[in-house]
C-alpha cells in the first residue's frame, strides 16, 4: 500500500515536470525516479482569530515571519513555502527539508506568528523528489 502511494505520488510529480520535457516516461524511469524520493514533512498553518489586534502591530510581526521564514530558506531547511488564498482558516504551507518532527517543531514554533498566538499547525510526512522546482 506504502510503495502504491508513493507511486502515485511520484507519477503526480513527473506529469508535471514533463510537461517542458523531451524525456520518454519508461516503467525504468519512474522506477528510478522514485527511488531518488524521500520524505519532508509539510507544516499547515493555521490562523487563530485575534479580535482587537492593531494592523500596525501584525505588519510588523507579518515582517517578522516573513524574514523568519526566508532565514530557513537560506539555511536550507525550508525549501518551499508559501500563503494560501481564501482558505479561511488556512495560511500558509512550509516544506520542511528535515525527516526529524521534533526539529521541525522547534523551528516552526518560534515563528513569530506561532509564538504570538496568531496561528497553529500541523506537522505532515510527505513524499518528494529533490530537485523539483515550481515553474
Amino acid at each position: 500500500m506504502k510503495k502504491l502511494f508513493f507511486t502515485h505520488c511520484a507519477l503526480l510529480f513527473l506529469s508535471i515536470s514533463f510537461t517542458y520535457s523531451q524525456v520518454t516516461v519508461t516503467d525504468e524511469y519512474v522506477q528510478h525516479e522514485i527511488e531518488k524520493g524521500k520524505q519532508y514533512l509539510v507544516v499547515i498553518l493555521k490562523s487563530i482569530p485575534q479580535p482587537g489586534i492593531s494592523e500596525d502591530s501584525m505588519a510588523d510581526e507579518q515582517e517578522a515571519h516573513l524574514k523568519y521564514l526566508f532565514t530557513l530558506r537560506e539555511k536550507g531547511k525550508l525549501p518551499v513555502f508559501g500563503p494560501f488564498f481564501n482558505s479561511g482558516d488556512l495560511e500558509g504551507l512550509c516544506i520542511f527539508n528535515s525527516e526529524n518532527t521534533n526539529e521541525v517543531k522547534r523551528l516552526i514554533e518560534v515563528d513569530p506568528h506561532v509564538k504570538a498566538g496568531h496561528m497553529t499547525y500541523e506537522i505532515h510526512p510527505w513524499f518528494g523528489i529533490p530537485g523539483y522546482s515550481l515553474p
